[in-house]
């Protein structure tokens, strides 16, 4: 039988019709992470050759969520490929998010491309996740709003290289849309202050 884990992560195949079962971690296989050491992705999941586990438990799901907090992979799968006794023995799959080729700029003057590269966090060579995304659209929103563009719009699209494999381009697209400027103040409530010094 297949049991599902949080994030649809699965270990397989394993007996879940019974009470919790305790296994012995024979040996620990790691896939699709060709920029790392085996021994390092092993080291970050939390699990070791020897460990004693519960399954059903917290030791696999707790693994799985590590990988996807770090961000660095699209998926995340850790599969028991089969068990001799108390002994089981697992791999740890993982799919790792495109590599960034070059960063190309739509919308930007070459001043305001040449600030905003030192405050973003992509660079090239490293990799997409969304919470980097999320962090470059927030500064590059910030820089035009203190210059007065309060309505900018960023995109950020990725366009596969297919002269490397699992690479990207990344397109950042800025709208700064039009310039805000104050023509009135109004103030509610005020009985004690004169309208200079609110406005000052």
């Amino acid at each position: 039988s297949v049991f599902s884990f949080l994030l649809a992560q699965e270990i397989y195949p394993i007996d879940y019709s019974n009470a919790p079962r305790e296994y012995e971690i024979a040996e620990i296989n790691v896939t699709g992470a060709k920029n790392y050491e085996n021994s390092v992705i092993v080291g970050f999941s939390g699990l070791s050759v020897g460990q004693k586990i519960k399954l059903p438990g917290d030791e696999i799901s707790n693994a799985v969520r590590r990988f996807w907090k770090q961000g660095m992979f699209d998926d995340v799968k850790i599969v028991a490929d089969k068990t001799e006794g108390n002994k089981i023995y697992l791999t740890i799959s993982l799919v790792q998010r495109p590599k960034i080729t070059d960063i190309r700029y739509y919308g930007l003057k070459k001043s305001q491309r040449e600030d905003l590269e030192s405050q973003i966090g992509f660079v090239r060579g490293g990799q997409v996740t969304k919470n980097l995304e999320n962090q470059t659209i927030k500064v590059i929103k910030d820089y035009f709003k203190e210059k007065g563009y309060y309505t900018a719009e960023v995109s950020i699209l990725q366009e596969p290289d297919n002269s490397l494999p699992n690479s990207v381009f990344l397109d950042i697209i800025v709208d700064k849309g039009p310039k805000v400027k104050v023509r009135k103040i109004t103030f509610d409530g005020n009985q004690n202050l004169s309208r200079w010094k609110l406005n000052k």
